[in-house]
């Protein structure tokens, strides 16, 4: 078995700049994976703390369906 050690580049910030139902201590945390192929993204608000994984692919098919814009949706 071999150990290795590692350094992850983490980012986070408030979110109550950006979202008005969240709290002074509301936070979001953005870490990404050890094999650079993701990042982990990490909420913790009055609820607790929520983690999701995502590939690189997969959070850019998130935000190409958040950016998507359709006549017939509210979204």
């Amino acid at each position: 078995m071999q150990i290795q050690s590692a350094t992850r580049t983490t980012k986070f910030t408030d979110t109550s700049p950006y979202c008005h139902l969240a709290s002074s201590e509301d936070t979001i945390e953005l870490t990404e994976w050890v094999n650079f192929e993701g990042v982990d993204i990490t909420l913790i608000n009055s609820l607790g703390s929520n983690v999701s994984s995502f590939t690189y692919g997969e959070l850019d098919a998130l935000i190409a369906l958040y950016n998507y814009q359709d006549s017939d949706s509210d979204l």
